[in-house]
């Protein structure tokens, strides 16, 4: 039997945050149904029970959304212990989650140490690059609601990353964002690239990124 990785998205396509890349929100809108609900603790046992009966070694579980902790951190506290009830000798259980942060406090900072999190923390820069695309619901920038949670995430010694997507704008900026992190004391960064509205062609949107552009902030 193998080891199993599950990717999740126990919030569907909500989200408390209204960045203008957003592809996840541009594909749920061109869905039938664009919000399929917050998962139930019954339907998270079963994919438990399902994962933990076929995987060997090891089992991953990886959050997404959305923003994923819209469910709730009283989801996640029962997820762990649905983990409990399905575990078997020899098999362990790993976990990530991709965050934009506003939500993140101290019980959750608490909750991700003690269950072994990777945290992925969404940030593009400075706050003048972060906050060009990276908005909340009513516009504004949240570069510092992220820094907040950047540092009750080192105060709880949780692990995580920092998680930057790149337009053709701050492709351009590329020293300038590798500086700002490194100076932060972000160890392990992760840039990925921004993916096209599915209604315009390549290049049409104010953030569009050529491959070549890509390559060469790289």
């Amino acid at each position: 039997m193998p080891q199993v990785s599950v990717l999740l998205k126990p919030a569907s396509s909500a989200c408390n945050m209204n960045c203008k890349y957003c592809f996840y929100k541009d594909e749920a809108n061109c869905r039938n149904t664009a919000f399929c609900g917050m998962m139930s603790l019954s339907d998270a046992g079963e994919i438990i029970k399902s994962a933990a009966e076929y995987a060997s070694g090891s089992c991953t579980f990886l959050f997404q959304g959305g923003e994923p902790t819209l469910a709730g951190l009283d989801f996640y506290k029962g997820f762990a212990e649905l983990e409990k009830k399905y575990a078997k000798k020899g098999l362990k259980f790993y976990h990530s989650i991709q965050t934009n942060g506003l939500l993140i406090d101290d019980d959750w900072a608490e909750f991700f140490k003690k269950n072994d999190y990777l945290v992925g923390l969404s940030l593009d820069g400075p706050a003048q690059l972060n906050d060009l695309n990276r908005v909340d619901v009513n516009g504004r920038g949240t570069f510092n609601r992220v820094i907040k949670a950047a540092d009750i995430l080192d105060r709880h010694k949780a692990a995580y990353n920092v998680l930057s997507v790149v337009t053709g704008k701050n492709a351009r900026s590329a020293e300038k964002i590798y500086n700002f992190l490194k100076k932060q004391g972000f160890r392990f960064l992760q840039f990925i690239p921004c993916l096209e509205p599915f209604s315009s062609e390549r290049g049409e949107s104010a953030y569009s990124l050529s491959p070549k552009d890509y390559a060469d902030f790289l």
